[in-house]
């Protein structure tokens, strides 16, 4: 009966949703027929049990089919009405406006003043921002990028009035005051009027809106302008400054009356170095030693010796993944694994170990492969243009151009701090980028292809390639064999599981067709039984005849022959190349939309950066023989500093540099120096830094030295109520900002400090345990299942395999990216997860039984000597008194508990309790 009543429940359900809708007489009598198909009077239990399993699979088809009508029926009526705003528009475009000498004299006499003096400069003066022109009351009517503008004979509903009344953003005139009462209501009142222009034509009412152009106080903005190389200024308190750095932070603190705070306490210095360069604690031997040495050279000794880490690497090759989205997957729904992406990875990571020059750096992740074709680290360093997602399983020129899209949005706000990727389907609202820019550039990207190339010399790749093609075809046709050989038998099995399922027959059906992504009760079935129907090999072969079986164990050991060879060769990346040297034609696409091509475009750089003289770096590409060339004239152009892009660039990375050692950039938007961005806090000193990093020949080392020797860095976190006052947000820099580490840092910090860090570096990725219910949570095992982590598992986390769709809790709650965009910035969230998943997670568990373990074994049983120890692993002092003897109350509170809970070892589990603890304390979490 309770399968009756449920089944009347979907009943209706069913009714319910589709009430007052059109439902076809054939759904309605099959409904009928089914209900007339119940013996009411003696139903089994299993005739029940087997009609309600084939009604609701049936039921829930029908849903879905009329859902689908339904929603093709709301798609029909939003074109209608879209086709109906479009004739309504059109209609007020054409019908004349109210010419009236009332209506003509207040556009003369007050509105045109207001445009011309507020509005005209980015609506109509030679540029177009948003798509908006003021000068043409056609291209008012119809708007800009968004909807109309006005809507004559109604102010209150026009978007124009709603921006200029600040009523709706962004308010207008923009970074500008808001016009007078005055204004705003002349405006209103001449839209009330039917906004009339005078000698308004049909040749003006039909022009075509101009396109956005580029002038000279376009390239006056502060971060399109040459770099200006200031001297730093003299200061009053000239004993505070180690460096001209901080003649420059000094001389605004003093403009300000306020000081900056002493230098931080040598235990903390030596923990801030580490982390900010390594990104490990320093041992208590190492902060020892650093805390006797007398030499006057002692900190700068430290800053040497962390740069030359092999560490460093891994740590600041991190911050530069964040940037590139790296992941090894594709993403979406399939998330196809990319096995041999980890190259990219690994190619950061020794670039940045050998202090690899930062704009040759840029060139070869556009470009590697045209540069030096026969170096491995500089091909593989094209994974930069392949790290984006990417749909697997449909070739389409919509996802070609989003995947174009991606590779030139990442490029321009990870290398040029800009948001070009804006400029896609209109111009760029607020900077100076037109859509032809965008399209100029696009265009470079567009003969590029993936490509698995070996990481070898030249001469062995071209061995290699010509071995692989030698030895593939018969390996496949090997496995196609087999693959005919099984497929019979194969199927057999797979029916008769199928078969013998507790299922109904429609069921049973839909695991017998084709797979159909896009139904859901396909794909719950898969998720539920398709491993159980799955044939395994052994089952195959007991069907096998003795002449199959023969077959059989022949085509395996060709396979594994071939294999073998195959194995032999280099391993390979994915790389980035262009399919051949012959260009490609590139369109400028209407709104965005590939299947509105207006014309054919060329390569081109942007405007605003240098007047349009591509020649100079297209001149590189004239050189490549094999490719376009397109991508190198692109990373000449954006890393030269005098005629291109390469002032913008070094302004950029100097800036990340900063903001990763003192928690802030000097630009607080660190991929955006734009005009929606916020301005530097010390022009001076970003031009300063950028220009003295060309200098020292791109060396981000070199500019790590000379950021991390001055006084700022060097200051303490201690809060200053009097200099709050004056800069609550420390812009100025008068004290160290408390930094939380990210998420891989933490992880990497806790393995340090217990003693299980393997520190091997480079390699395919790893994949540590995750809890069995969020890898069941996918439609394949995406996943391995694994009982512990281990020795494996237990190296630093840049080295984790990256799946887009399978992230590991641990570093998505501490605000790890998602691997999906360029992430300039991590967010510091506070939440309960955070707390709770270092409480509770098994791996913090099992990490801190290590730790306890560690202190028994290097102290021995001693209380006070494990508290001290612990205290100088984990957070690099010594405990305080008061620490002391909170820790030994601690441990025997906790003691006695587990005593009462008669537990083999009281004191050892006392002892696992206060590691854990430990380890969840801000100051683990924080540096400083």
């Amino acid at each position: 009966m309770t399968r009756l009543f449920v089944f009347f429940s979907i009943l209706m359900l069913f009714t319910l949703r589709v009430s007052a809708q059109s439902v076809s007489p054939e759904a309605i009598e099959s409904l009928s027929e089914s209900l007339r198909g119940i013996d009411s009077d003696h139903p089994s239990p299993e005739s029940i049990d087997s009609w309600f399993q084939d009604e609701e699979v049936r039921i829930g088809d029908e849903i879905g089919r009329v859902e689908k009508e339904l929603q093709a029926f709301r798609q029909k009526i939003k074109f209608l009405e879209t086709q109906r705003e479009t004739l309504q528009t059109q209609l007020a475009v054409f019908a004349p406006a109210t010419q009236s000498p009332e209506a003509l004299d207040l556009y003369r006499d007050h509105i045109q003043p207001i445009f011309e003096k507020h509005c005209i400069e980015c609506h109509g003066g030679g540029k177009i921002r948003s798509g908006l022109d003021l000068t043409q009351r056609q291209n008012l009517i119809s708007g800009g990028d968004t909807s109309p503008a006005i809507v004559p004979g109604d102010a209150k509903a026009s978007l124009l009035y709603q921006m200029v009344a600040h009523q709706t953003e962004p308010y207008m005139p923009y970074k500008e005051e808001r016009l007078s009462e005055e204004d705003i209501s002349r405006i209103g009142e001449w839209i009330d009027l039917g906004a009339p222009y005078p000698e308004e034509s049909a040749a003006v009412a039909n022009a075509e809106p101009l396109e956005l152009q580029v002038t000279e106080a376009d390239r006056d903005f502060w971060s399109f302008r040459p770099l200006s190389n200031p001297t730093p200024p003299e200061t009053v308190g000239s004993g505070w400054a180690k460096t001209p750095i901080d003649r420059f932070i000094l001389s605004r603190l003093e403009e300000k009356g306020i000081g900056p705070t002493p230098v931080a306490p040598e235990q903390k210095l030596i923990r801030r170095l580490y982390f900010d360069l390594i990104g490990l604690p320093p041992s208590p031997e190492e902060v020892q030693a650093f805390v006797e040495d007398e030499s006057p050279d002692a900190y700068e000794k430290i800053v040497d010796q962390l740069l030359a880490s092999p560490h460093y690497g891994e740590r600041w090759g991190r911050h530069w993944l964040d940037l590139a989205r790296y992941a090894d997957s594709g993403g979406y729904e399939f998330d196809v694994e990319r096995p041999t992406a980890y190259h990219y990875r690994d190619a950061v990571i020794k670039a940045f170990n050998e202090d690899l020059p930062y704009d040759t750096f840029l060139k070869w992740q556009l470009a590697g492969d045209e540069y030096e074709p026969g170096n491995p680290t500089a091909v593989a360093l094209t994974g930069f243009c392949t790290s984006g997602p990417t749909i697997s399983n449909q070739e389409t020129e919509q996802n070609r151009y989003d995947e174009l899209d991606d590779m030139l949005a990442t490029t321009s706000s990870a290398m040029l701090g800009l948001t070009v990727a804006c400029a896609r389907c209109h111009d760029h609202k607020y900077d100076a980028i037109p859509s032809r820019d965008y399209y100029r550039l696009l265009s470079i990207f567009v003969p590029s292809e993936r490509k698995q190339a070996f990481m070898c010399g030249l001469e062995k790749s071209i061995r290699s390639t010509s071995l692989e093609n030698e030895w593939k075809p018969p390996l496949n046709e090997a496995k196609r064999n087999l693959d005919i050989l099984h497929k019979p038998y194969r199927d057999e099995i797979q029916e008769e599981k199928i078969a013998a399922l507790p299922i109904g027959a429609t069921e049973k059906d839909l695991l017998r067709a084709p797979r159909d992504n896009e139904n859901a009760r396909q794909r719950h079935l898969f998720e539920m039984f398709g491993d159980t129907i799955r044939p395994r090999y052994h089952e195959i072969s007991e069907r096998l005849s003795e002449a199959e079986l023969e077959e059989n164990d022949r085509l395996r050991e060709e396979i594994r022959g071939w294999e073998a060879k195959l194995g032999t060769l280099p391993p390979k990346a994915l790389t980035l190349t262009d399919k051949h040297d012959e260009p490609i034609e590139s369109y400028f696409l209407a709104r965005g939309d590939p299947k509105n091509k207006k014309e054919t475009i060329q390569p081109g750089f942007l405007m605003v950066l240098k007047p349009d003289n591509s020649s100079v770096w297209n001149a590189y590409a004239e050189t490549r023989e094999k490719t376009t060339g397109r991508r190198t004239a692109l990373a000449e152009w954006i890393t030269d500093p005098y005629k291109g892009a390469g002032h913008l660039a070094a302004r950029v990375i100097v800036n990340r540099v900063w903001q990763h050692h003192l928690g802030q950039g000097l630009v607080r938007t660190p991929s955006d120096f734009g005009i929606q961005g916020q301005p530097p806090t010390h022009p001076e000193l970003l031009d300063w830094l950028a220009t003295k990093f060309i200098e020292d020949g791109w060396s981000l080392k070199k500019m790590h030295k000379r950021i991390l020797m001055s006084a700022v860095y060097q200051q303490d976190s201690t809060y200053a109520e009097s200099n709050s006052r004056v800069d609550p947000d420390n812009r100025l820099w008068w004290r160290r900002e408390p930094l939380r580490v990210e998420s891989d840092i933490l992880r990497d910090s806790m393995l340090a400090v217990v003693g299980n860090l393997n520190r091997r570096m480079f390699g395919p990725g790893i994949k540590p345990r995750l809890h069995p219910d969020l890898i069941a949570t996918g439609s394949t095992q995406k996943w391995p299942t694994l009982e512990e982590d281990g020795p494996k598992t237990w190296r630093r986390s840049i080295y984790i395999f990256i799946r887009r769709s399978v992230l590991m809790p641990l570093l998505t709650v501490f605000d790890g990216p998602d691997a999906t965009q360029s992430c300039a910035r991590r967010q510091t969230t506070t939440i309960p997860l955070q707390s709770l998943e270092l409480l509770n997670d098994r791996f913090a568990r099992q990490q801190a039984e290590s730790f306890a373990a560690r202190l028994e074994a290097e102290v021995g049983p001693g209380v006070e000597e494990q508290i001290d120890r612990a205290f100088r692993l984990a957070l690099s002092r010594a405990p305080d008194e008061k620490e002391m003897q909170n820790s030994l109350s601690f441990l025997e509170t906790q003691e006695v508990q587990y005593e009462k809970s008669e537990s083999d070892n009281p004191t050892g589990d006392a002892l696992v309790d206060f590691c854990q603890a430990l380890m969840n304390l801000n100051e683990f979490v924080y540096v400083d």
